[in-house]
């Protein structure tokens, strides 16, 4: 008992010095973006570096709260790489404040400001308070293990990804205010005012500094909407890929020029066309459940699709008997009863949006139009990387007819992982095709491009695992390959070009 006593009067300075360390750094990414554009400076070579800060703060906000919820709900489930759970909790956090955010915008504007700042000061004070276990165990980096142990290469590609990511930054849009932004992003609207009202109450620092407005929401769109369609990705391709070729596989798709060409036709495609590529992770994330709580994270996820198109409705119906009869029919009833129960809280919210946007296509095949082929092959003829992705497909067709043909007998790759993507992959074509919800373009055409190009490469390197050298040299060469048609020029052009606007 002596020596309990004397650990816990030792610990109380550690506690204090954790608060006070975690509140400077808490409020330091709120307090000094929004003063120093404010009040000190609104140039655009600073008031973007300040923006991409506080577009920070509210992306820790979202995936403490989706951690908080994740422990309190005790939610498991098994997961390839570390990035499987950062993902998760930081989707899960974003609809939670996507619904908090538009209970708050029901007040008047000054109760809205008021209660902004109490809202982050409790918050603040709450993920600021020491516990024995955060003091011990918690810090930015346990967040982050999957790339504790990254070699060189490895470390020097994930640099070059930042560094491309940042500097693919298309031109802000030249508008007088956010409702021409909004126009200009989602001509058809489509968009739910939902996801509008949690814009503007993120954003309500800067609401009657209409540039700044402007800057942060353009922003916000580019960063937080493609920064997480990229993290996703990486988090897709480690249930198939090693952590080397993952990193490749990102560093291919934003290497391409049709990623910045993309951003300057079309701004809302940083929407409407990466919703794919998230719905398929979440559903093979989802069938790893072994939780019947994992229902709420899928309900939320279907939610946050439908805040951008309402057609996303028609997945509610094809999840709920493909998860009960389907996927879990091998658990309990009373499991896969708790585990609708759980999802049906984002299934609510999506009947809400229908309520409040009673936009629908209920006749199928109305407007539709059968995907442009000539866009992949465009994609493939302009990037050399990508021509791999048709020996790729060749090689996985034979290992799926042929599994013990003589040259793919010791190459392993996780079909039955890759069966369940094509069905949840052909099953979202087929449900986009149908209802035309016009998302099957631009970025959907990309990502399934760069995934069949690292099969070649999984399966040289497969064969020649023991020269290390070898492959070093070999990855070398890829990612140079990959950098030297990403025209890297003229991105740094836009991008100043961007800064000095």
């Amino acid at each position: 008992m002596e020596y309990t006593a004397r650990y816990n009067g030792a610990i109380w300075p550690e506690k204090y010095k954790f608060f006070f360390y975690r509140l400077i750094g808490y409020f330091s990414f709120l307090f000094v973006p929004v003063y120093t554009q404010k009040y000190l400076s609104s140039e655009q070579y600073l008031a973007f570096p300040m923006m991409v800060f506080y577009l920070f703060f509210l992306v820790g906000q979202w995936f403490l709260l989706g951690k908080e919820v994740d422990y309190r709900l005790k939610i498991f489930f098994r997961v390839n790489s570390n990035m499987d759970r950062i993902v998760y909790r930081l989707f899960l956090g974003m609809a939670l404040f996507v619904i908090y955010f538009n209970l708050l915008h029901l007040f008047p504007p000054k109760w809205i400001n008021n209660l902004y700042w109490v809202t982050w000061a409790l918050v603040g004070a709450f993920f600021s308070w020491p516990t024995r276990g955060k003091i011990i165990r918690e810090s930015v980096t346990t967040n982050f293990t999957e790339f504790k142990y990254l070699d060189s290469f490895e470390r020097t590609l994930l640099g070059l990804i930042l560094a491309l990511f940042i500097l693919s930054m298309p031109m802000i849009p030249r508008v007088t205010g956010v409702e021409q932004l909004k126009t200009l992003i989602d001509p058809l609207g489509k968009i739910s005012s939902l996801f509008w009202n949690f814009l503007q109450v993120s954003f309500y620092p800067f609401i009657k500094h209409t540039r700044l407005h402007v800057l942060g929401v353009s922003t916000f769109f580019y960063i937080i909407f493609l920064g997480s369609f990229l993290v996703t990705f990486y988090a897709l391709l480690r249930s198939f890929f090693s952590r080397r070729l993952c990193l490749l596989g990102v560093f291919a798709l934003l290497s391409s020029w049709n990623y910045s060409t993309i951003l300057m036709s079309d701004f809302g495609a940083t929407i409407f066309s990466t919703y794919f590529m998230i719905w398929v992770w979440g559903m093979l994330w989802a069938t790893r459940g072994l939780s019947y709580r994992t229902g709420l994270f899928l309900g939320l996820i279907t939610f946050l699709g439908a805040l951008f198109n309402t057609s996303v409705f028609y997945f509610v119906l094809i999840q709920i008997p493909l998860f009960y009869f389907v996927f879990f029919k091998s658990n309990t009833l009373w499991f896969r009863k708790q585990f609708l129960k759980y999802s049906s809280f984002g299934y609510l919210m999506v009947v809400v949006i229908l309520i409040l946007n009673p936009s629908l296509n209920i006749l199928p095949f109305k407007g539709s139009s059968a995907p442009e082929i000539k866009e992949i092959y465009y994609l493939v003829v302009r990037k050399g990387f990508f021509g791999l992705s048709l020996i790729g497909l060749a090689i996985l067709m034979t290992k799926l007819i042929w599994g013990k043909a003589y040259f793919l007998k010791e190459f392993y790759f996780n079909i039955g992982k890759f069966k369940e993507l094509m069905f949840f992959a052909f099953l979202y074509i087929s449900v986009d095709w149908i209802f035309n919800m016009g998302s099957f373009k631009q970025y959907s055409f990309i990502w399934p491009v760069a995934f069949f190009s690292l099969i070649p490469l999984e399966f040289l390197f497969q064969k020649i695992s023991r020269l290390r050298s070898s492959r070093n040299m070999i990855y070398l060469t890829y990612i140079l390959i990959c950098l030297l048609d990403s025209q890297f020029e003229q991105r740094v052009k836009i991008f100043i070009k961007m800064l000095g606007s």
